[in-house]
């Protein structure tokens, strides 16, 4: 356990011991019968002394200091917690898009084959800035495949994004799609 950890625990008990010292000493007290019984020898009397009493208005600003602290030890703890979350999510999201930048490099290697410059003349004349941009790729497809390029920013229609993304989405369907069926044109000769 870390020290943090340990400190947390010992408030915690201190604040039950004191809350429960404090019920105690709240609760009516109950009258006994008192006892009468003499001692064996006036010495062993002389030894023992009455409990002392502790005031509530004494105890009430311990209390209220234990729980003070304990709050603001909880709340040190919740921001830290976010703020490790922060740190956490931010760390994936950068290791996202140096994924998504290295995918961009080797997308952009693989779509210079001339089967791809036949299909973005077939399907838009090699314009990028068209709705379905350069690949022809349906809204619904890159919509369905915004996990690829969504590290890299925000588009809503492939026409949308740079270059270097549509051809990244683009050689990422010749992936998964297995090769070029899903364009069907003259270029594949389906």
């Amino acid at each position: 356990m870390y020290r943090r950890h340990l400190v947390s625990m010992a408030l915690c008990v201190i604040v039950t011991l004191t809350t429960a010292t404090v019920a105690a000493a709240q609760a009516p007290a109950v009258k006994e019968k008192p006892q009468t019984f003499a001692p064996p020898s006036t010495v062993l009397a002389a030894f023992v002394t009455p409990m002392i009493q502790v005031p509530d208005s004494a105890v009430a600003p311990v209390v209220a200091a234990t729980q003070s602290r304990s709050f603001l030890m909880h709340r040190a703890h919740v921001a830290e917690f976010i703020a490790f979350q922060s740190k956490l999510a931010e760390q994936k999201l950068a290791a996202a898009r140096t994924a998504a930048k290295a995918e961009l490099a080797a997308a952009h290697l693989g779509v210079q084959s001339s089967m791809f410059q036949c299909i973005r003349t077939a399907e838009s004349g090699n314009r990028y800035s068209i709705t379905s941009g350069a690949y022809g790729i349906l809204i619904s497809t890159w919509q369905a495949f915004s996990n690829v390029w969504s590290p890299l920013g925000s588009w809503s229609v492939p026409g949308d994004a740079p270059v270097e993304v549509q051809d990244m989405v683009a050689y990422h369907l010749y992936q998964v799609g297995g090769g070029y069926g899903g364009w069907h044109n003259h270029c594949t000769g389906t």
